[in-house]
């Protein structure tokens, strides 16, 4: 097997009006992409902040709900969000990035109430963070199979002032997928192509992890039956979303690229 893939994913949270929902998101980047896929951030910080030199620009870390804010209390270089016309690039500049470097978008949304109710049984993120990586590492095995290719995961660690148990939680969930297999995989299959999983923060400034951040609200923000807003990605994701075999985009998207489950 000659190609290898990065699987960068991120998680989002929706909890208000008796909704409990919760997801997993990002995209696989081919390795051989990814040296690209930073120079192209990095440029893109630059044009956002050209009055800072690019070293300065590079040590920035997006972080989506942050800009659509502007808040500067989460970086002060923020401030220049206020403008709609810089929103919009960094968007734009993100989407041209996940174009540019064939990346392919996976992911699974779980209405956790409506799980809550069917099932008579307390849905917590533990169980979303199984139901999630149980079809996003079948369909990535898919997806790495038809490519006759391997991958790891990378995602952005949850850990802070009180210790990484939720990366370690997910970490369990990952040993066992590839231990006990799937409701598709044998656990050889899924060994065979998908190497480990790793944590990292977003201070650690990974270029993956910052453009994946972009992509799990998109699709909550669908699952939940609500209105995109103004400046978005969502129309290029969907594109974007792996649909079995060699296909991305197409009507099985909903399937094998981003699944909800209700």
């Amino acid at each position: 097997m000659g190609k290898f893939y990065n699987l960068y994913l991120d998680e989002t949270k929706y909890n208000k009006d008796g909704k409990f929902m919760y997801g997993i998101a990002g995209m696989a980047v081919p390795f051989n992409k990814v040296r690209n896929m930073g120079r192209m951030l990095g440029k893109l910080k630059k044009e956002i902040w050209s009055d800072l030199s690019y070293t300065e620009t590079k040590k920035i870390i997006l972080h989506m709900s942050d800009i659509r804010s502007a808040n500067i209390k989460f970086d002060s270089n923020y401030l220049v969000f206020s403008a709609r016309s810089m929103k919009r690039k960094v968007f734009e500049g993100i989407g041209d990035i996940l174009v540019e470097n064939d990346c392919v978008v996976f992911g699974t949304m779980v209405n956790l109430t409506s799980l809550e109710q069917k099932y008579c049984s307390k849905s917590t993120y533990y169980i979303g963070d199984s139901i999630c990586m149980m079809n996003i590492i079948n369909n990535f095995v898919c997806f790495l199979k038809h490519q006759n290719a391997k991958g790891n995961i990378i995602f952005e660690s949850r850990a802070d002032h009180n210790g990484n148990r939720s990366d370690l939680l997910l970490q369990k969930q990952f040993y066992k997928i590839i231990t006990h297999g799937t409701n598709i995989y044998k656990p050889i299959e899924i060994q065979k192509v998908i190497t480990n999983i790793k944590f990292k923060s977003k201070k650690e400034n990974d270029a993956g992890l910052q453009i994946a951040d972009f992509i799990p609200s998109h699709f909550m923000i669908n699952f939940c039956g609500n209105s995109q807003a103004k400046i978005n990605i969502y129309d290029k994701l969907k594109k974007l979303r792996y649909s079995g075999g060699l296909t991305q985009g197409g009507i099985y998207s909903k399937d094998f690229g981003v699944c909800y489950i209700e």
